[in-house]
């Protein structure tokens, strides 16, 4: 009886020391947040103005504002005027292929878009940019602009008007820029 109890003692032991023995660590993570301005955007419409059809050399509309060509002489280079916080980086995207431009009577015209980016209202001291990139950075004042122009054609890949292209009035609705904090 007494080597039982004694081998019940010593069992209790080792369990209990089993028991007993975990080895562990534990550590605090903290969580953090910063809470910026809120993103505002203001476009101004691309508008290449009257192009002719039948057109032998590209279909041009600088987002600098200095080499047309083929345009009308009322036209407008796209501007997005992008506010937030200070000094912030952003993140900016929008369609890389092909934007389809319709008639009423839905004839296409093809409008590969061309974005030039800079943290001043200065659009010849801008420069090419690509979407998805994240390289723009918001001024000390909190803005940033984008100048869009491009090329207009007749077939995707294209920077020339046919001379069988429908005549009238094209436009697009799905020229979108999405734009947010890095």
């Amino acid at each position: 009886m007494k080597s039982t109890i004694k081998i019940f003692a010593v069992f209790a032991m080792v369990v209990g020391f089993a028991v007993g023995a975990k080895a562990q660590t534990s550590k605090a993570v903290k969580a953090s947040a910063t809470v910026q301005e809120t993103v505002t955007l203001t476009p101004t419409e691309v508008q290449f103005g009257n192009v002719q059809k039948g057109t032998i050399t590209d279909v041009y509309l600088d987002p600098k504002g200095t080499s047309h060509t083929n345009i009308g002489t009322v036209h407008q280079v796209g501007k997005l005027e992008i506010s937030g916080s200070n000094n912030s980086q952003l993140s900016i995207t929008w369609p890389s292929s092909d934007i389809q431009l319709k008639n009423a009577s839905n004839d296409v015209l093809h409008y590969k878009v061309v974005v030039n980016g800079y943290n001043a209202d200065t659009p010849a001291s801008s420069s090419v940019i690509t979407t998805g990139t994240g390289n723009a950075t918001l001024s000390a004042s909190g803005k940033y602009f984008l100048f869009i122009g491009g090329y207009l054609g007749t077939n995707s890949g294209d920077q020339k008007i046919g001379s069988g292209q429908a005549t009238g009035t094209y436009e697009s609705s799905d020229l979108t820029f999405t734009v947010e904090y890095n």
